[in-house]
């Protein structure tokens, strides 16, 4: 399960901005996610359950399933992307004859040759989600 005390409320005195920013990010995303998991591994007689009795969770449950809807269509987004992208970079290493011999899907991943990563700047958060507004 993901840690939920990491997600920022309003009562721990973060600026809206700030909690905005956290609930249009993958890292909100995880966050239902993980809740999401943690419902699929209940019975659905016994997560109705829970929801007839919990108003709380019952809200709680609403948005998550509202977020999951987003998630899928991101999702969808990002496949196409990959598949588009992976056949035009395959195709583009094979024309400059720099594509690896054999497997190249089979070697490990070498950082190094990669821009560093220090960060996730907002605007990439932004970009791989929807606008909610």
């Amino acid at each position: 399960m993901i840690d939920t005390e990491a997600v920022p409320t309003p009562d721990q005195g973060l600026s809206d901005e700030a909690i905005d920013t956290c609930r249009d990010s993958l890292g909100w995303s995880v966050w239902a996610l993980g809740l999401a998991t943690d419902m699929t591994a209940l019975p659905l007689d016994d997560l109705a359950t829970e929801i007839a009795l919990d108003p709380d969770y019952a809200r709680q449950v609403v948005e998550v399933y509202k977020m999951m809807a987003i998630e899928r269509a991101t999702a969808s987004t990002r496949e196409r992307i990959a598949d588009e992208i992976f056949d035009r970079l395959r195709k583009a290493l094979t024309q400059a004859k720099q594509l690896p011999a054999g497997d190249p899907l089979s070697l490990s991943i070498d950082y190094n040759k990669v821009t560093p990563c220090f960060g996730i700047h907002p605007d990439d958060i932004h970009c791989l989600r929807p606008d909610q507004h």
